[in-house]
């Protein structure tokens, strides 16, 4: 998880350098120069010393620039890039089941943040807190010769402001984490208000004024949790402010000098300005030191939202390598149930097989578990009891990657992405594009068969290509021709089609892929008839099967509902 080899240590470097030109400035440059005709230096040397100290502050202030507007952004974008990316595999490998859960999104969601902001921020916090130590040290040793008071009135200072921030550390986490899953649920709302997909809704219905009205709510709590908690926090800091550097910098050791030079007389007018300018260079030091101290140990506390995420430790996606699987003959399917965290069946003792080449449908009402045995048989969930055998050997055992590559999906919630139209069949970089057009061609789509480097978008790109809804399917379809998998699982794909296009679809998908073994879930069971079995579910369980004209024949639940969708 690094940026650029060498970024931490040269931005250390970095730091030694702004932190020996701030002390210098500060403290010695003016004091110097004063302390110089006081002994009666000549104007030459004077200038002499004023012009080689601009030469190098000057140099320094150009590396300094050039090092953190190219430099540093690039190396933090690469810091940045690899959390993500390392936050991107977790998430694709995390088991299912655990988007079901408001925790789970809660936690991705707030690790995505830190990865972008606070990664950034916790280099960021140990290189001031590195060039605070060393402006403070370097002050300090500049001045304790001229006086020791104000170096000791300092150091009072800065341990009751670190007391103080330490109480707030705690505060300030929950604070953050609060308002972070208000500002959430508010992204999710402003989104509604301009993505495409709600546009139509939003134009032709109320809803948007219920948005706007959740949205207000979400604002006005935010607010009451700004007031209540931020104000505590505002409350701790003026006492921090007041009491360190105000009482004790600000007011204290100023009037300390100004005694010992006006009224004692023991102090230069060039040791005057020194010890001033230190004394107001300390108390900016203190206080930023004392700040970066309470962000170290609150960036500890938030950056453990990463953390959690990253020691999630998928089931099923394991790091054994497991079996392969090897060209399909059979699946088999041994008395598996499946149950929820809420203890509620989504499968009860599911027993079925499945041979080569052989097309079959799952039908039933809505929540009868005709998903969550497909979602099973992809292995995205695992049985709460029973197995399933591929080719006779528990799948449980194969490696999970070369396990689902026997499967081709088409769901009806399928996803096209802003990139090319070739990476969007082929769902990888590296495409075959004759393949890529072979598959558009025979999904009857010679429109983006001719535009392969094409865009699939218009928001991030002026001349990206824009697909009807039934274009769409048909390049979903294209990936199946493309990837040519022993077994397609299409779930509800044809959902949002006309009856003459669900029917050209059925068309091509039966005449191209003769020789795989299609399951199917439809609830238009007219699409399904000429399927070698239907399976007919019922709140988890097969209750009936066979063939249409074997379903029709016993007049069972299935020719019911047959009979109704037909009339």
């Amino acid at each position: 998880m690094s940026a650029e080899p060498g970024f931490v240590v040269l931005s250390a470097l970095m730091r030694v350098v702004v932190s020996v030109r701030t002390s210098f400035l500060r403290v010695i440059f003016l004091a110097y120069i004063i302390s110089c005709m006081e002994q009666k230096k000549t104007l030459a040397f004077i200038l002499t010393f004023i012009g080689i100290s601009f030469l190098i502050v000057g140099v320094t202030y150009a590396v300094q620039s050039f090092f953190e507007n190219r430099y540093q952004p690039v190396c933090q974008e690469k810091l940045v890039q690899s959390l993500q990316r390392e936050l991107f595999e977790k998430m694709r490998t995390v088991d299912l089941q655990s988007y079901d859960t408001e925790s789970y999104y809660s936690a991705i969601t707030l690790a995505g943040e830190e990865c972008s902001k606070r990664a950034v921020q916790v280099v960021g916090n140990f290189l001031d807190l590195l060039e605070s130590v060393l402006t403070l040290a370097l002050t300090c040793v500049s001045v304790i010769g001229a006086d020791w008071i104000v170096p000791v009135v300092a150091a009072v200072s800065f341990g009751f402001s670190f007391w103080m921030n330490q109480k707030m550390v705690s505060g300030r986490v929950s604070y953050d984490t609060a308002v972070k899953l208000k500002e959430k649920e508010a992204s999710m709302l402003k989104r509604v208000l301009y993505l495409p997909e709600y546009a139509k809704d939003i134009r032709s219905s109320g809803m948007k004024q219920t948005v706007l009205e959740r949205y207000r709510k979400n604002t006005e709590e935010k607010a009451v949790l700004i007031r209540k908690q931020g104000g505590k926090i505002g409350r701790l800091t003026a006492l921090e402010t007041i009491g360190g550097s105000c009482l004790l910098i600000d007011f204290f050791a100023s009037l300390y000098l100004a005694v010992k030079t006006l009224v004692w007389n023991t102090m230069t007018a060039s040791g005057f300005v020194a010890v001033l300018n230190a004394c107001n260079q300390i108390q900016f030091s203190l206080e930023s030191l004392s700040a970066q101290i309470a962000v170290f140990a609150e960036n500890g506390t938030l950056i453990e939202r990463f953390r959690t995420v990253e020691n999630m430790e998928p089931e099923i996606e394991k790091k054994e390598p497991g079996q392969s699987a090897a060209p399909f003959e059979t699946l088999q399917v041994q008395d598996i149930c499946f149950q929820y965290e809420n203890n509620k069946f989504g499968l009860k003792n599911v027993r079925l097989e499945i041979k080569k080449e052989e097309k079959v449908a799952f039908v039933g009402e809505n929540g009868s578990g005709k998903t969550t045995l497909v979602k099973l048989l992809l292995r995205l969930y695992d049985c709460s009891s029973g197995e399933i055998l591929y080719n006779g050997a528990p799948a449980e055992k194969m490696n999970i990657r070369t396990y689902r590559s026997a499967y081709s999906t088409l769901f009806q919630d399928f996803n096209l992405y802003a990139t090319s139209v070739a990476e969007n069949v082929s769902m990888n970089q590296n495409p075959d594009l004759e393949k890529v057009r072979d598959a558009l061609i025979c999904a009857r789509i010679p429109k983006a068969a001719d535009r392969l480097d094409g865009i699939i978008s218009k928001e991030f790109c002026a001349d990206g290509i824009d697909f009807s809804g039934g274009e769409r399917q048909r390049i979903a379809l294209a990936r199946v021709f493309y990837e040519n998998h022993d077994i397609l699982i299409m779930d509800e794909p044809t959902a949002a089609m006309d009856i003459r296009f669900e029917k050209e679809f059925y068309d091509l998908v039966f005449s191209y892929l003769k020789d795989k073994t299609i399951l199917m879930i439809s609830h238009r069971l007219a699409s399904i008839t000429a399927c070698d079995r239907i399976f007919y579910m019922e709140n988890g369980s097969i209750i009936e099967q066979g063939t249409h004209q074997e379903l029709m024949e016993k007049q069972g639940k299935y020719a019911k509902l047959f009979l109704a969708q037909l009339n």
